[in-house]
């Protein structure tokens, strides 16, 4: 079966960025290539626990994380 990869950014801090260097994500089952996404250095982590610090000054409500949960999981089926 052929596989169409997809190419993908990298979300940071709300922000979808390119890298301009690229990992291939293999399929474990054929060794074809699934997607390619922006390979990321210190520089990224930094700004992504940045950004996770942030976020958690002030973390939404539990009803709000569990409408944002529902939605994802009807999305799924």
């Amino acid at each position: 079966m052929a596989v169409t990869a997809q190419e993908r950014k990298l979300l940071l801090d709300g922000e979808w960025i390119e890298t301009g260097e690229w990992h291939e994500v293999r399929s474990p089952y054929s060794g074809e290539t699934v997607a390619r996404v922006p390979e990321a250095g210190a520089e990224h982590a930094r700004r992504a626990v940045n950004a996770a610090a942030k976020a958690m000054e002030s973390p939404l409500p539990a009803h709000q994380r569990a409408e944002i949960l529902d939605r994802v999981a009807i999305l799924l089926r």
